[in-house]
C-alpha cells in the first residue's frame, strides 16, 4: 500500500511538473490574462488560416508599448525614449519625449503611416510575437549576445511578428484597421499586410450595399520625407487618394464584420504606370486612420524592410549633433521588442544595471546566444543587403 501511494505521489508530481513547463514554456504574457483574452476575442477575422491561428495561439506573446515600452541603447545601458539625455544647444530644450534620440522623430516614432492620427491619440495598436517549437515542445529562443558595447538579439526561423492596428472612433471605441506580418525566414523578414479592404473596388462594392457610392476622386502625386536630418531616413514620392465622406457608423461597421485579406502585391486603385498602394482620409475614422500615409509603405517584402534595417544604428548617422544612442530594436530588424526587464530601462540618463525580463527567461522565449545550442539552419544574422539604408 505504501509503495502504490508512492507511486501515485510521484506520478503526480510529474504530472504537476510537466503542467508547470507546458505553462511556463513558451506561455509567458506580460500584461493581466482577461486583458490578453479580450484583445484575442475582439481580434479581426482573417482569411488566410496561417495567420489566424496565430493570433489565436496561447503561445503568441501579446502586449504593447505599455509592457513593453520603447528602449534604445546607449552606452551599454536601455534608455526610455521620453526622457530628454541630450545637452545639445539644439536638442536640450525639447520636452521629455521630444528630443535627445531618434525614436521621438519620423519616421521612428509611430507605427509606418499612422503619425498623424497616433499623435491626435486616436490610433495605436499592439504587438504579437509567436516563436517556433522544438520536438519537445520548448520554444526556440530569440538569442542573445554583447558585441561592440551593445546588446543584440535575433530571432529564429519560422519567428512571426504582428502588429495589429486600431483607430478610435469619435465615441472613442476601437476598431481594427490592419494588422501587419513579418515571417522570420533563415536569412529575411517575409512579410505581408492585411486589410477589409485590400483594393478600391472592394470597399466600392461594400459601400453599395448602404446605397453609398464610392466616387474616386483624382490621384495626387506627393512626397514624404524627413525633415531635420542630415542624413535621410526616409524620402518617398507616390500617388495619393484621399476618400470621400463615409458615415463614420457604416465605416466601423465594416472595419468591424469584414475579413482581412492580404494586401501584398498589388494596388488600392490604378495600374503599374500610376497606382496608389493605400488611401487616406481626411475624417477622424474612416476604413483608414486621419491623415494615413500607407501610401507611402508599399506593399511589398523591400519597401517594408526600408524603415526596419535602421534598427540598432547610431543615432547621429542621421542626425550629426544632439541625438544619442541607437534606432530601438537590434540589428535583426524589429522595433518592438527588447528583452530587458522594466527596472533595467533609465528614464533619467544614468545608465542602470541588465537584467533580462524573468517572465521571458522562464517560458524558454530568450536565451544567451550558444552556437553549439543554437544551429545555423535555425538562426543567422541578416546578410549586410537587409541591413543597407537610405
Amino acid at each position: 500500500m505504501m509503495a502504490r501511494n508512492l507511486i501515485m505521489l510521484l506520478s503526480l508530481l510529474v504530472l504537476c511538473v510537466l503542467a508547470f513547463c507546458e505553462d511556463a514554456w513558451g506561455q509567458a504574457q506580460l500584461m493581466p490574462a482577461d486583458k490578453v483574452r479580450g484583445l484575442r476575442a475582439s481580434f479581426p477575422k482573417l482569411e488566410d488560416a496561417r495567420w489566424a491561428g496565430f493570433m489565436s495561439d496561447p503561445d503568441t506573446l501579446i502586449y504593447t508599448h505599455k509592457e513593453m515600452p520603447k528602449a534604445y541603447q546607449f552606452q551599454g545601458g536601455f534608455h526610455s525614449v521620453n526622457y530628454n539625455i541630450s545637452a545639445d544647444s539644439s536638442e536640450n530644450f525639447k520636452a521629455h519625449g521630444r528630443g535627445g534620440n531618434a525614436n521621438v522623430d519620423f519616421p521612428w516614432r509611430h507605427a509606418g503611416g499612422t503619425d498623424a492620427a497616433a499623435e491626435r491619440g486616436i490610433s495605436s495598436g499592439v504587438t504579437l510575437i509567436w516563436l517556433p517549437k522544438q520536438s519537445d515542445g520548448r520554444p526556440w529562443p530569440v538569442v542573445m549576445w554583447r558585441e561592440r558595447g551593445a546588446w543584440n538579439w535575433m530571432f529564429p526561423r519560422n519567428t512571426i511578428v504582428g502588429e495589429a492596428l486600431y483607430l478610435v472612433d469619435s465615441q472613442g471605441k476601437s476598431h481594427w484597421h490592419e494588422v501587419r506580418i513579418r515571417f522570420r525566414e533563415i536569412d529575411y523578414w517575409d512579410v505581408d499586410i492585411l486589410r477589409p479592404f485590400p483594393h478600391r473596388e472592394d470597399l466600392r462594392t461594400a459601400l453599395s450595399k448602404h446605397d453609398i457610392a464610392l466616387v474616386a476622386p483624382r490621384m495626387k502625386a506627393l512626397r514624404l520625407r524627413n525633415r531635420g536630418h542630415d542624413r535621410t531616413a526616409f524620402d518617398r514620392l507616390s500617388y495619393t487618394e484621399v476618400l470621400p465622406q463615409i458615415p463614420e457608423a457604416v465605416s466601423m461597421k465594416l472595419l468591424d464584420e469584414t475579413p482581412f485579406r492580404s494586401a501584398m502585391g498589388g494596388y488600392w486603385s490604378g495600374d503599374a504606370d500610376r497606382h496608389v498602394f493605400a488611401p487616406t482620409t481626411k475624417q477622424r475614422a474612416s476604413i483608414v486612420p486621419y491623415d494615413y500615409q500607407g501610401a507611402f509603405l508599399g506593399n511589398d517584402t523591400r519597401s517594408c524592410g526600408a524603415c526596419h534595417s535602421t534598427t540598432l544604428v547610431q543615432a547621429d548617422v542621421f542626425r550629426r549633433r544632439g541625438w544619442y544612442g541607437t534606432v530601438r530594436g537590434s540589428a535583426d530588424g524589429i522595433f518592438s521588442f527588447h528583452p530587458v526587464a522594466l527596472s533595467s530601462i533609465s528614464g533619467n540618463g544614468s545608465k542602470r544595471q541588465i537584467e533580462w525580463r524573468s517572465s521571458l527567461v522562464a517560458a524558454g522565449m530568450i536565451a544567451g546566444y550558444d552556437p553549439k545550442v543554437h544551429p545555423k539552419d535555425r538562426y543567422a544574422r541578416l546578410p549586410s543587403e537587409e541591413r543597407k539604408f537610405p
